[in-house]
């Protein structure tokens, strides 16, 4: 236990020594940037736990589309949840698998500006982050 306190108090030296000496190190470089009230900045991207469904609304042109698509998938994830669990495990590992990976790829891509590439991967992976949800329909 003395081990466990010795390495609680080193922790937090450690952290108000930083805290002390540069605050700004762990902060983002654009909170330093002086605010213009009359200027949009030109790429405003959410958290990063939001940016799979800023992407999913970036994918579309409507943004009443992408709403409703959001609002399909709060609505209807927990019953694909729920047919999951009857299926079999190679199965069900697998689109668990392929839904993560889509889930990260839309959270990175969501963080990126609009461009050529971008834009028809986004579809792609919009589509394939609701196949579950259409297969078992």
């Amino acid at each position: 236990m003395l081990k466990d306190f010795v390495g609680l108090i080193a922790l937090i030296i450690l952290l108000f020594t930083n805290i002390a000496f540069s605050p700004r190190y762990f902060l983002d470089c654009e909170n330093s940037i002086r605010a213009r009230p009359l200027v949009t900045p030109v790429h405003i991207v959410p958290e990063w736990y939001f940016l799979y469904a800023y992407c999913i609304l970036k994918s579309f042109e409507r943004k009443v589309v992408g709403v409703i698509i959001l609002l399909l998938r709060v609505t209807f994830f927990p019953i694909l949840s729920s047919k999951l669990n009857r299926m079999n495990g190679v199965k069900h590992k697998f689109i668990i698998v392929v839904w993560l990976i889509n889930f990260i790829l839309l959270t990175k891509i969501g963080a990126l500006e609009l461009g050529y590439p971008y834009s028809h991967l986004r579809l792609v992976c919009t589509f394939i982050h609701f196949i579950p949800l259409i297969s078992f329909w």
